[in-house]
């Protein structure tokens, strides 16, 4: 199981979307998901260096870096990288979920 599926089974029950019709749940998931990278692209600009963020945007726009050329300069830029993502998607979801309730 991948990231992603593994957060959107976890947004789900944390949230309680599974009382949601499936359609529901996706639309949602989506807006979810939108916003949280949306959020964690900005935390991570921040955390670069001003050398490193302008490395990762011109990296982030050659359409010749793949997906994982990116995580590998993240990881390298960003000491624990996996538990700058970690603490990001938990504060996120803390946040949302005293929003919602």
């Amino acid at each position: 199981m991948n990231h992603l599926s593994s957060l959107q089974q976890e947004v789900t029950r944390a949230l309680l979307l599974e009382k949601f019709p499936k359609e529901k749940q996706e639309e949602l998931l989506s807006r979810i998901n939108e916003t949280l990278l949306e959020r964690l692209f900005y935390a991570t600009l921040d955390k670069l260096s001003p050398e490193d963020r302008e490395t990762f945007l011109a990296k982030n726009e050659d359409p010749q870096s793949t997906p994982q050329d990116l995580d590998t300069f993240l990881h390298e830029a960003i000491a624990d990288y996996d538990a700058f993502v970690a603490e990001n998607v938990e504060a996120f979801l803390t946040k949302l979920h005293t929003h919602l309730s």
